[in-house]
C-alpha cells in the first residue's frame, strides 16, 4: 500500500505552524485547561493523521485531512466515505493525543 507523501508535505508543515502560533501563546494554559489542550491536540490530528482511501482504484495511506474534505461532495456514498475515512480517524486520534496529554498533565499536577 503506498503512502501519498506528497499530501503529507502540506499537511504537517501547515499543522505545525498552526500549532506553533496555538500553542506558544498558550503554553501555560493548556497545562490548566482542557479546552486548550483539546484544541491543540485537535490541531496536532489536522496535521498527522493517515487513513487508508482509494486514489485512482488503488488503496493508498494519505492525510485524514484530505479524506475529510469529501465531505464537501454533493454525493451522499461520498460524504460517508468522507466520514468514515477522514473524520472518524481525526476524532480518534485527537481524543487519544488528549487523553494521554491529560493524564500526564493531571498526574504532574498531583505529585507537585
Amino acid at each position: 500500500m503506498p503512502i501519498v507523501f506528497m499530501l503529507f508535505l502540506w499537511t504537517v508543515p501547515i499543522g505545525a505552524v498552526l500549532f506553533a502560533i496555538a500553542g506558544l501563546p498558550a503554553r501555560r494554559s493548556a497545562r490548566l485547561s482542557r479546552i486548550w489542550r483539546g484544541i491543540l491536540s485537535s490541531i496536532i490530528a489536522f496535521a498527522i493523521t493517515p487513513t487508508t482511501i482509494e486514489f485512482c482504484g488503488q488503496r493508498c495511506i494519505a492525510p485524514a485531512s484530505f479524506a475529510s474534505s469529501m465531505l464537501l461532495a454533493p454525493d451522499a456514498v461520498r460524504r460517508s466515505i468522507g466520514l468514515a475515512y477522514g473524520v472518524f480517524p481525526l476524532v480518534t486520534f485527537a481524543a487519544v493525543v488528549f487523553c494521554i496529554w491529560s493524564y500526564y498533565v493531571e498526574r504532574a499536577r498531583k505529585v507537585a
